[in-house]
């Protein structure tokens, strides 16, 4: 949540997309707080050496058992199609586990 906080207040994106206004930003998150399913501590189940800073993330969608991870990393979206070690055990421990980039997710849920 404070990440998400922390990318929606950047200078930048908010000069390209002013809609993203301090209280309208406040409200998003409250209505997430309130749906979201909240898991603190995250467990650790893997180590991705090749992109520590990513590791939580996986972490959360293995420990929410998510059918999506959302990122523009590459280091994540690169997973989906590995096939090295990491992926492998990726796909063990979360079979039903996608990652996909924003603008993928959407066109593939307007499809469905």
């Amino acid at each position: 949540m404070a990440e998400v906080q922390d990318v929606l207040a950047r200078p930048r994106l908010l000069r390209k997309y002013p809609q993203l206004a301090s209280p309208r930003v406040a409200m998003f998150l409250a209505r997430v707080a309130e749906l979201a399913q909240l898991i603190e501590p995250v467990p650790e189940v893997l180590s991705y050496p090749r992109d520590p800073k990513a590791q939580p993330y996986l972490d959360l969608a293995i420990a929410a058992d998510a059918d999506f991870l959302v990122s523009r990393d590459q280091d994540l979206l690169d997973l989906q199609a590995s096939d090295s070690e990491f992926g492998h055990e990726l796909r063990r421990c979360a079979p039903q586990l996608t990652i996909r980039g924003p603008v993928e997710l959407i066109r593939r849920m307007a499809v469905s």
